[in-house]
């Protein structure tokens, strides 16, 4: 059987496909009509920025995605105004701010900058410098007692101090990278703030990354920035007597002075000799470029008159004992009179050198080997004078006051 269909209702069917294809492909619909609006983006400059404390910073801030381009300004410490101008807080010690730039569009998207605020850089009339080998912090009574070593250095006003033979323990048993541990908790930095009152800052690195002991240093004033170095390897009748420096790059009267300080090798000439260049290449190197003067602290292990200690002099360094000693500047003590080699132990091993890169910076105002015995008798002898009464070390400290900055 056939049937007719009628022109009309082909007609219908028509349009009615018509009408499906136009909704399932391209072309207008009610949809496209909706359109996504553009997101809205903010940025500030500069992104991060180091500002001392007190000082102004203009920031800006742009906006994307919207007519309304203004934004609110706000800071988690210090002052911002409506316009972007920040005013850096007063700090005890660096201190990160976060400032913020929200827009007025969409109270959701913001953008925010890192200021670093540091503190002033230190004014001083003079500058003093201390070297103290702690041995592993006993005392020649063989009593562990380090706030009893961190007195000297307080009570005779240093700004900042090194020591050697410093416990990985006394440290504060930090995590470590390449021998470089964290120093926060240590004692000797506890002890010098409770006896100071001050906020001191530390730097402590392993003589070898798995030695127990190592070099310290502690400052009164911020350091700007520190940096370590490890020597060559080195041995000496199956010791491992490889060693290491670090430093702490001061700000003074606007003046970088780069406090190095060091411990040699103490069984070998020839190996200290070796360290001794080492170091010297390490300190002239392009990253101290900065520097209006150098110091160079440690327990050297050898006196003035050996061949690795005439090295560090015949690059322009001054050993300070040395070189002033018969100049009324230095004080000692009876027992331990103010001669060239005043000792620091059985001999004079612990140095302080400086050099002015900078014509002027440092001069040398006096210098100091303090007499550290008190009542009763050493149980730790060294076969010397000193024997006579217990020292907070076996080894004699040793004080340089600096001035002319």
């Amino acid at each position: 059987m056939r049937f007719k269909v009628s022109p009309c209702i082909l007609g219908i069917a028509v349009f009615v496909l018509a009408l499906l294809a136009g909704g399932c492909g391209g072309g207008s619909t009610t949809g496209s009509s909706l359109s996504s609006q553009p997101q809205i983006i903010v940025t500030v400059s500069p992104g991060s920025v180091s500002l001392p404390e007190g000082q102004k910073q203009q920031f800006t801030a742009t906006v994307s995605g919207t007519t309304n381009t203004a934004v609110t300004w706000s800071s988690s410490s210090g002052t911002i105004s409506t316009s972007g101008l920040f005013t850096a807080p007063t700090v005890s010690a660096s201190t990160i701010v976060t400032v913020v730039a929200t827009s007025e569009a969409d109270t959701t998207k913001s953008a925010s900058a890192a200021v670093t605020v540091t503190t002033p850089a230190s004014s001083l009339s003079t500058l003093k410098v201390m070297q103290m080998n702690v041995q592993h912090g006993y005392g020649t009574d063989n009593v562990h007692d380090t706030s009893r070593q961190t007195s000297w250095p307080a009570n005779l006003g240093a700004d900042i101090f090194s020591m050697n033979e410093v416990t990985y323990g006394d440290s504060g048993s930090g995590a470590c990278t390449n021998g470089v541990c964290d120093c926060t908790n240590s004692t000797y930095l506890k002890d010098v703030e409770n006896q100071t009152g001050k906020t001191w800052h530390c730097l402590f690195m392993r003589d070898y990354p798995t030695k127990g002991e190592g070099n310290m240093i502690l400052s009164s004033i911020e350091p700007t920035s520190t940096a370590t170095h490890q020597y060559p390897s080195t041995s000496h009748s199956g010791a491992n007597t490889t060693m290491n420096a670090i430093e702490m790059t001061l700000s003074v009267n606007s003046k970088n002075i780069c406090y190095f300080a060091t411990h040699l090798d103490w069984l070998s000439e020839s190996n200290r000799e070796l360290q001794v260049n080492d170091l010297l290449s390490w300190m002239g190197s392009s990253g101290f470029g900065s520097c209006n003067a150098k110091l160079l602290l440690g327990d050297m292990n050898s006196p003035d008159y050996r061949r690795e200690m005439g090295d560090i002099r015949n690059v322009g360094y001054t050993d300070v004992w040395h070189s002033y000693y018969a100049s009324g500047k230095c004080i000692a003590y009876p027992d331990n009179p103010v001669a060239q080699e005043t000792r620091t132990r059985r001999s004079r091993l612990d140095m302080i050198y400086y050099k002015n890169i900078t014509s002027g910076t440092l001069g040398v105002n006096a210098c100091q080997i303090p007499d550290t015995r008190v009542p009763p008798a050493a149980i730790e002898t060294i076969g010397t004078s000193d024997d006579d009464g217990t020292r907070p070390s076996d080894h004699n400290f040793y004080m340089v006051t600096f001035g002319s900055m």
